[in-house]
């Protein structure tokens, strides 16, 4: 199979998906586009319609008021009537958007008149305000005087515009120092329903009247003149504040249009309908943001690479304008969702995909070459160009490797190493690099036989490779032709590689190591370090944690496979594992070095099963003969004193000892059948008649021993499995209960009926088993070595074969032991009818 080109792979889109969501959300956090995000908002907020509530009113002290009273500021008692003339009226509350301060100043007739009509009205709220007295000095509150805020409600009426200057929100509960001030708007809301309003945010952005729909408006010198009838203002909110162009303070809002600025009066008329009719809006939670946010961006990058550019430029129109239709969405349910970064995304998204592409493709042909450079410097499985000689004592590793016996090594006549130096008939000589010097190779052999032709044809293919890696290649200097040529000439090696790496895997399992014959790891999965604990690239190293269990060494193993050019199987020990180690030589005309392949094979359940086997063996010679020799004593006796016995006590020891043997060899053929592959039949069984069936066939046992069997089943106990084999399991278990049980006891077998399981236990009131026993009883072959298990003849197959039997109907036994006795317990599936 080739490997997937990175051009194809989706890992550029998971990339740019990370970097745009996180640009996008961090947009999100840092509002890098509030500009356009406030233009979007103030834009909709404008379309969308929202009409004056007709119970709102505003009494406003206009230029007409000014021009008839007189200059600002006017004598209170002016206020007092006007709040008179309101609560005459029966309005629900007054909200008089006018501070009430001069605390320094003496107060006067009217200051004391005011404070009367604000305590008799009680529905008066008055403003207070945040503010620095000196310059550079702390804010304050600025509060009303103490005599009107005796029956007056308080919020503040403290403004935070935007960086643009244009006043979108409004915080419903600003904090002063300890105090929580509501916001004046708020306080009216709490006035007129008589209950706190329901606040899931302190700040909220404005939903303003807009569309040509105004408020009620009324001036103020026609209401004190009586001008207006008292009933317009019967159970009316009515909102008193300045709205002459010569004084207050308006402000531009998200509605304002050509510059047109809102007095505060409107503005807190405009808060409190807002909350009046709960539709304040509040900032989308940011998680939910950010999710929206990652999944348009995924979902687009995801489209866009399977588009044509006109698609591509249509999708993206088409996905801005659903996140706008969302954004409308939002303010709707009274969120605010700022999307103008996901737009900005949605709309480079195209471009920013069809730029990696492009650069993909510019860039395919390096990164390919790059990739067949690194293809041998990585992990990754293949063959060395050349073996590398970088000292005379690797060379003498190399040399006694290949069972070369006798060689000199000279450099300019001069002898640098030597091994066996003897006369011999014949010699072979080499030029050999080492470490980028010239030496001289000769082998001496006193007989050349097909060993010694191996010996030299295996050394002058290293030698030759040494010296054909030396000659350098001239290459083009056009990149192109370069990256074609590498690509062509690493097709073949890659041809070759291929063919001999499956070849080599060809029929080995478990752990694969392939090393070339220095000892230098070039593969290994990821079995050997499951049975080779070291940390170690190189082969022999690695080889030394394994034991082998015969005679021969790993040097003696490997050599022989290297000169015979055949696998060897040799089985070794590594910790808790036994292994079987396949070790073979693979060459091929195509490569100059040959390869060291090792297959490691657990064999550890083979050898487990080999001891099981023996273990079997030793006590069927001495169980399973026990009853025959005892027959064979009994006729001895007979034979040589035949009145010793009686016919009766005759016949009841062979009954005795036949019936022992008997029940020795149903018992392995019992745990045979139960462990073997083959399906059992499985139908309905009553447990029941199945747990009677087993206490009668055994009742003579426990008569024997005066032990009461008692049996306790519930109604409709039925289940689905093999009735035999569940008999066998019950009549194992009692039969256990009884022959460990001392006499005059009681062994309970219960079956108890649940929703959709029945459980079963045999319990008895023995001496208990010894908690060493318990990991290994229901082992084959476990017996315990007490008092009690010695007395009792057995083979130790019975828990055996309920461990088994049970697992085959998908249920478990289970074990519990003290002194007061032993309670074997299981449960199956009920069947439900």
């Amino acid at each position: 199979m080739y490997k997937n080109n990175k051009l194809l792979s989706d890992g550029p889109l998971v990339i740019l998906v990370i970097i745009l969501a996180l640009l996008v959300n961090s947009n999100q956090i840092q509002s890098w586009s509030s500009a356009t995000d406030r233009f979007l908002y103030d834009q909709l907020i404008s379309f969308i319609q929202t009409d004056a509530e007709d119970d709102v009113m505003i009494i406003e002290i206009d230029d007409q008021s000014l021009s008839l009273i007189g200059d600002w500021p006017w004598d209170r008692a002016y206020h007092a009537e006007l709040i008179d003339i309101l609560t005459l009226a029966d309005a629900q509350f007054v909200a008089y958007n006018l501070t009430f301060s001069s605390s320094h100043l003496p107060l006067t007739a009217s200051d004391y008149l005011l404070a009367d009509s604000i305590l008799r009205s009680g529905r008066v709220i008055l403003p207070i305000y945040f503010d620095q007295i000196l310059n550079n000095g702390p804010l304050e509150e600025i509060l009303p005087h103490s005599i009107f805020t005796e029956g007056a409600q308080l919020g503040h009426v403290n403004v935070y515009l935007d960086d643009d200057g244009v006043y979108r929100s409004v915080r419903l509960i600003d904090h002063y120092q300890q105090h929580d001030w509501p916001h004046f708007s708020l306080a009216a809301y709490e006035v007129a329903h008589n209950a706190m309003a329901p606040l899931t945010e302190e700040l909220a952005y404005i939903r303003f009247v807009n569309r040509g729909t105004d408020f009620k408006r009324y001036s103020f010198v026609d209401v004190i003149t009586g001008e207006v009838d008292l009933a317009e203002f019967y159970q009316k909110k009515v909102f008193v504040g300045v709205t002459a162009t010569s004084i207050g303070d308006p402000l531009i809002t998200s509605v304002s249009q050509n510059g047109m600025q809102m007095a505060a009066v409107d503005i807190n008329a405009n808060i409190y309908q807002m909350l009046n009719q709960q539709q304040s809006i509040t900032v989308l939670p940011l998680w939910l943001s950010m999710l929206i946010n990652t999944l348009a961006v995924a979902l687009m990058v995801f489209l866009v690479p399977r588009l044509s550019m006109v698609r591509q430029v249509l999708i993206s129109l088409f996905a801005v304008a659903l996140v706008t239709i969302v954004f409308w969405l939002a303010v709707q349910f009274n969120y605010w969702y700022p999307v103008a970064g996901l737009v900005f995304a949605l709309i480079i998204i195209p471009f920013a995909w069809n730029t990696l592409r492009l650069s993909l493709l510019f860039n395919y042909f390096r990164t390919e070459a790059r990739r067949l450079e690194q293809q041998q410097k990585n992990e990754q499985f293949h063959f060395p160009e050349q073996l590398l000689v970088h000292s005379a004592q690797q060379l003498e590793k190399l040399l006694r490797l290949l069972g070369i016996e006798s060689y000199r090594l000279e450099q300019n006549t001069e002898l640098v190493s030597s091994l066996s130096e003897r006369a011999s008939g014949i010699e072979k000589t080499f030029p050999i690099l080492i470490d980028g010097e010239n030496y001289n190779l000769a082998l001496s052999f006193s007989e050349y036989t097909e060993r010694e032709q191996r010996q030299v044809g295996l050394l002058r293919r290293l030698l030759d490779a040494v010296s054909d890696s030396a000659d350098d290649v001239t290459e083009s200097s056009d990149i192109f032709s370069r990256q074609l040529n590498l690509i062509q000439n690493f097709q073949d090696y890659i041809d070759s590689s291929q063919h001999l790496f499956e070849s080599s895997i060809q029929g080995l399992s478990s752990a694969v190591l392939v090393a070339d014959l220095n000892g230098d790891v070039l593969f290994r999965n990821e079995q050997v370090s499951r049975f080779v604990q070291l940390k170690s690239r190189n082969m022999f190293e690695l080889l030394q944690s394994c034991r082998l269990t015969g005679n021969d060494s790993w040097e003696q193993v490997i050599q022989a496979t290297v000169l015979t050019s055949q696998a060897i199987t040799v089985e070794a020990k590594s910790g808790d594992y036994d292994l079987s180690v396949s070790v073979r030589c693979l060459e091929d005309q195509s490569t100059r070095s040959p390869l060291l392949v090792l297959n490691m094979s657990d064999i550890s359940q083979v050898k487990q099963a080999q001891r099981a086997r023996n273990e079997m063996i030793d006590f069927i010679s001495h169980d399973m003969r026990s009853p025959m020799a005892s027959l064979q004593a009994l006729v001895r006796q007979l034979q040589q004193s035949p009145e010793s016995l009686s016919t009766e006590e005759l016949l009841k020891k062979v009954e005795f000892h036949s019936q022992r043997g008997l029940n020795f060899a149903e018992e392995f053929l019992s745990l045979a059948k139960v462990e073997s592959e083959e399906s059992i039949q499985q139908y309905e069984v009553d447990m029941y008649s199945v747990s009677q069936n087993a206490i009668d066939t055994l009742y003579e046992q426990a008569e024997a021993k005066h032990i009461e069997i008692e049996l306790q089943a519930d109604d409709d106990c039925w289940v689905m499995g093999n009735g035999d084999m569940l008999e066998r399991v019950i009549l194992n278990l009692v039969s256990n209960a009884i022959k460990y049980s001392p006499s005059e006891t009681r062994v309970e077998v219960v079956v108890k009926v649940s929703d959709d399981w029945i459980d079963l236990s045999v319990s008895d009131q023995g001496e208990g088993i010894d908690d060493q026993l318990l990991p290994n009883l229901f082992k084959s072959f476990q017996r315990g070595t007490g008092e009690r298990e010695v007395k009792s003849k057995g083979l130790g197959l019975g828990l055996r074969f309920v461990d088994v039997a049970l697992k085959r109907h998908d249920s478990q036994i289970e074990v519990r032991s003290g002194a007061q006795g032993t309670c074997f317990y299981f449960r199956l599936a009920r069947l439900q009818f």
